[in-house]
């Protein structure tokens, strides 16, 4: 099919069928028993929590977001950016920002 989308795509995409999605509902015990086949094992058992209070964890300090961004800081970030990734939200290539200079 590759070598036919290169020579003719017009001919391709007639030719192409998309998969329909599968939209069956799985039941929990269908799940429940492809897990144990597939793992061997039953799952954890699932803890809920029945307090619904709000977990409250401490922020930084608000100076250390009101900073003016290091080189350090710079460098660091960018020894951790990995090629071949998918563009973030601001649409921008990995390759560009490293290639930059």
């Amino acid at each position: 099919m590759c070598a036919l989308a290169k020579v003719d795509a017009p001919l391709f995409w007639k030719k192409y069928q998309p998969r329909a999605p599968i939209m069956d509902k799985i039941s929990a015990a269908t799940l429940l028993e492809g897990f144990r086949a597939l793992v061997g094992q039953s799952p954890p058992p699932i803890q809920l929590r029945t307090d619904h209070s709000a977990q409250v964890t401490e922020s930084p300090p608000s100076h250390t977001l009101n900073t003016d961004i290091t080189l350090t800081e710079l460098l660091q970030a960018l020894k951790k950016l990995q090629r071949n990734k998918v563009v973030g939200l601001d649409g921008m290539k990995v390759e560009f920002i490293l290639d930059a200079g």
